[in-house]
């Protein structure tokens, strides 16, 4: 007589709820960018905003460095891997970040979210690349069904509140593209980085050096000012999506890690580019056709079945 399944202790609910909070906080930093750009486009800077964003974020995460454990790692990574943490600072804040946010002063919500978000297939197409990954069937079926998806995406005519008529929705699709091909070299490329000096410590000084590198451009851009005649929904969109988003929707996901095995907790990242949609379509008008929704399913069809174990 077989026994009944356990019910999942506190500690597993707890890590459960975590990365669902965490993953909630990511899904709408599309809707959170493109309301800003759309609602307080002439006060809004994409230097500035992020370098603020970044700079809330390493703040957040600051703290690790109070234990002295961290702080020993902090001087080993700084000696002997600074190489290693420029670039990756460089291609997973920096560029990435940059990106991301750009594409939504051109693109819509969903359909920045959408284009970010094949970045797991352009990461598994890497890692094959680099013989980090053996390519079965079903991932092959997997990367068919992605590129299936981004064929349909570009037959979209999807339309939100903010849209303009002359609108260049292929600069911010593409520009979105691009992040996710950053996230992909950089998932990829750190890994091992990680591993090194734990992911919260690492995310740390990801941001702290993205900062360090955005801070000369954005006072040349700017003429010798940084954030200039910020409006209010400026500063609550850059601490959402830097205090929160970056610092406090990581140490959410990192604090699920420790009672929910990763390759579960991992199949949350399905639902960002869901809810994403579906917050846009509340909160900035999106008019999704139906391309697009039929390129969202297959995108998420595609990664669900590479990384299934």
């Amino acid at each position: 007589m077989s026994s009944l399944p356990s019910p999942p202790s506190p500690s597993s609910a707890l890590g459960w709820l975590c990365g669902l909070l965490a993953t909630l906080i990511w899904g709408s930093f599309y809707p959170v960018s493109r309301l800003l750009f759309g609602q307080a486009e002439e006060t809004v800077d994409p230097l500035s905003f992020s370098l603020l964003r970044f700079l809330l974020a390493a703040l957040f995460l600051s703290p690790l460095l109070l234990l002295p454990r961290q702080r020993t790692l902090a001087r080993q990574m700084l000696r002997q891997d600074t190489p290693t943490l420029l670039l990756l600072a460089t291609l997973g804040i920096l560029a990435e970040g940059l990106l991301v946010f750009w594409s939504t002063k051109f693109t819509t919500a969903a359909r920045s979210s959408l284009m970010a978000n094949t970045s797991p297939i352009t990461t598994m197409l890497l890692a094959w690349i680099l013989g980090r990954e053996t390519l079965s069937r079903r991932k092959i079926l997997g990367m068919s069904l992605g590129l299936l998806g981004l064929f349909l995406f570009f037959y979209s005519q999807g339309k939100d509140d903010f849209v303009a008529p002359d609108s260049p929705l292929w600069l911010g699709d593409l520009m979105a593209f691009g992040s996710g091909c950053c996230w992909a070299a950089f998932t990829v490329l750190g890994e091992a980085f990680s591993r090194k000096y734990g992911g919260m410590l690492s995310t740390l000084f990801f941001f702290a050096v993205a900062s360090l590198l955005l801070l000369p451009v954005t006072l040349l851009a700017q003429g010798g000012t940084l954030v200039g005649n910020a409006s209010p929904q400026f500063l609550f969109s850059a601490f959402y999506l830097g205090a929160l988003g970056g610092g406090g929707a990581i140490a959410l996901w990192y604090a699920a890690l420790r009672s929910v095995p990763s390759p579960r907790l991992g199949s949350l990242g399905f639902l960002s580019a869901s809810l994403a949609v579906t917050s846009s379509i509340l909160l900035t008008g999106e008019r999704p056709d139906l391309f697009l929704l039929c390129a969202l399913g297959a995108i998420l069809a595609a990664i669900t079945l590479m990384n299934r174990p």
